[in-house]
């Protein structure tokens, strides 16, 4: 038997690039049936089945054979899964989501995440185009050993 495998409405809403109401919506009308709730940060988090939330994906499903385990590692919190995601949610043009996931990341000091966070703020991708955090980000990722940002800071200040 396989496990099931699940996560919050936050991650669905995510995934499916819909905000949080709508899924609300959709677990109330019952097309993404909630299957349970965990306490997480002294709150009730209504959960959602992985499988169900790729299924409404549908013909957008994104062609990844360890997603549903991906999805649930970044629920749970996983840098580098919240990195590995966000990627995808790139490369299906969600970059809001990857923001997001990007930004959860980096937050627990992942350098890959710190260097994704630099190119949204200086190419504006799902997020307002700043240079001065692109900047920050950047300096934290070489600072936490990204050797590509490393390389970028030291070529910044040769100019």
């Amino acid at each position: 038997m396989t496990k099931q495998l699940i996560c919050g409405r936050r991650m669905a809403a995510l995934v499916l690039s819909k905000n949080e109401r709508t899924v609300r919506r959709l677990c109330d009308d019952g097309t993404l049936p909630v299957v349970g709730f965990v306490d997480r940060n002294s709150r009730k988090m209504a959960m959602v089945n992985i499988a169900d939330v790729l299924t409404i994906l549908g013909e957008r499903k994104i062609a990844e054979p360890e997603l549903a385990e991906l999805i649930a590692d970044a629920d749970q919190g996983m840098a580098e899964a919240q990195n590995d995601l966000a990627i995808i949610l790139l490369q299906e043009e969600q970059s809001p989501g990857a923001f997001t996931l990007f930004k959860a990341a980096a937050e627990q000091d992942y350098p890959d995440a710190m260097h994704w966070l630099y190119q949204c703020y200086q190419n504006g991708i799902g997020i307002e185009r700043d240079e001065n955090l692109a900047m920050m980000w950047l300096n934290k990722a070489a600072d936490h050993g990204h050797k590509i940002a490393k390389l970028q800071v030291t070529a910044t200040a040769k100019n």
